[in-house]
């Protein structure tokens, strides 16, 4: 689980680590959806209007990092205080996969 403040601005990046998902450069895409949690814990599967866009970067050991910018600020995804459950939809000139990749809390 990753924790954060309403106040900090910063990228959120996770390995992308299906050896199944090929990476072409201009051809695939990332899309976040950040859906708040219930008291239990439990989150919906995200919708059509849940996705917003990500970016995928080379990492440091040959992969790829799936990156999000969260925060408040220009270029950003502000999210209120709370617990979300963090999809991740990968689009290619075929597939379209969706992980579940992390949760986030964001903290006052």
């Amino acid at each position: 689980m990753i924790k954060r403040s309403t106040l900090t601005t910063e990228y959120l990046a996770w390995p992308l680590e299906d050896n199944g998902i090929e990476v072409v450069d201009g051809g695939t895409a990332v899309d976040f959806a950040f859906m708040a949690a219930s008291a239990l814990g439990v989150s919906e599967a995200p919708g059509d209007g849940d996705w917003v866009e990500g970016t995928i970067a080379e990492s440091g050991d040959g992969g790829y990092d799936l990156a999000i910018l969260v925060g408040p600020g220009d270029d950003a995804l502000a999210l209120e205080a709370g617990l979300y459950r963090v999809w991740a939809r990968i689009t290619d000139t075929e597939e379209r996969p969706v992980r579940a990749v992390d949760w986030l809390e964001i903290t006052p």
